[in-house]
């Protein structure tokens, strides 16, 4: 899982970090909120704006498996407040 800060001092600059995720995470899907049928929708890669740049997902749905169980777990992901650069 690549991430970055916005708090960093080289942000515009620096690559963002890697970080290795469980081995029993078998699945990540993004999820947006649609509006028109008030329910949320997973999505197994981000969306796009028109101009083809990527839009921050509201909530992040990792399944994770082990043996035969499995869980998901839904991650809140902040909105960028103002006065803070869009890290997506």
């Amino acid at each position: 899982m690549l991430w970055h800060s916005d708090l960093e001092n080289h942000f515009n600059d620096d690559p963002p970090r890697e970080t290795q995720v469980s081995p029993f995470v078998t699945a990540m899907a993004y999820d947006y909120f649609d509006t028109d049928l008030n329910r949320w929708t997973p999505r197994p890669a981000l969306r796009t704006d028109s101009s083809g740049n990527p839009l921050a997902p509201q909530r992040l749905r990792i399944t994770f498996t082990y043996d035969k169980m499995t869980r998901t777990a839904l991650l809140t992901v902040p909105a960028v407040g103002q006065g803070l650069p869009n890290p997506w």
